[in-house]
């Protein structure tokens, strides 16, 4: 995502055309992001399935090393998304 966004809302928005899934998720996988981008994240994937009329779900999976996991999970749904 920090680095190939526009192919991130490409998929997004082609998934949120379908109307075939329950939702998405997106992970945090190095678990050394700050909260502010999982956040900004959230919240322009939440924009690109709004834009489609979807109403599916948008979770977050995020991991724990540095102790960030919870103040980054709290900004993901602050975001925009559903659940973690």
């Amino acid at each position: 995502m920090p680095t190939k966004f526009k192919r991130v809302f490409h998929v997004v928005d082609f998934l949120a055309r379908l109307n075939l899934l329950f939702g998405i998720c997106f992970e945090e996988p190095r678990g050394i992001s700050l909260t502010e981008e999982c956040s900004t994240w959230a919240k322009f994937i939440r924009k690109v399935m709004d834009s489609a009329n979807w109403k599916g779900h948008l979770l977050v999976h995020v991991h724990e090393k540095f102790g960030l996991m919870d103040a980054t999970a709290l900004a993901s749904l602050m975001g925009g998304t559903n659940d973690m």
